[in-house]
């Protein structure tokens, strides 16, 4: 170990500078804290001891905030929440009307913390939590398939100079038939 040691040294002051976000759970890194909180497997069994109500609250807090968002973006386009002007014992109920649904999507954020369930189907219990798993563990799609496409595209033009006075619609089909030629020859 004593010809070992720099080397050991170095890597953890690698992983520390490259993970030390993620390792001590900084508010910057939050996406994939959400990311794994909203995973059934994991939920907060990989949170060290000292950070669980601060995880669990900032997991809570950005629940409140997606689902009140929708809401409101669903009130606006269907409904309108106006008190009519001339009803001098009409009251706004706003405050009460944000109460249940704020402490509902809390109820069921912390039913899903305490929940037993590894399960991806569990979410189907917990649809806030669900929504969130959804934003927050959905992959981004790879732009290789279109890249390909494009350049199909390139050796479908470059067959004839003829060719360069083709449709849009004659081009888009000699594109297909091209990048799908694997399942016309079988």
């Amino acid at each position: 170990m004593v010809y070992c040691e720099p080397l050991c040294r170095g890597l953890l002051t690698s992983l520390d500078r490259r993970f030390g976000d993620y390792l001590s759970l900084n508010d910057n890194v939050c996406d994939c804290i959400l990311a794994s909180v909203t995973h059934p497997y994991f939920k907060l069994r990989w949170v060290p001891s000292s950070a669980v109500c601060r995880v669990r609250d900032m997991f809570l807090a950005k629940t409140v905030a997606k689902i009140e968002t929708q809401s409101d973006s669903t009130t606006a386009v269907g409904q309108t929440r106006g008190v009519d002007g001339d009803d001098i014992f009409a009251f706004s109920m706003e405050n009460e009307i944000a109460t249940p649904d704020t402490n509902s999507t809390n109820m069921e954020c912390l039913q899903y913390l305490q929940d037993k369930t590894y399960s991806l189907e569990a979410l189907h219990e917990f649809p806030s939590v669900k929504t969130m798993f959804v934003k927050y563990n959905t992959a981004i799609p790879s732009s290789a398939p279109v890249e390909c496409l494009f350049s199909y595209a390139g050796i479908v033009l470059l067959l004839t100079k003829k060719r360069s006075c083709m449709t849009d619609e004659n081009f888009e089909q000699q594109l297909l038939l091209k990048a799908n030629r694997h399942l016309v020859l079988t």
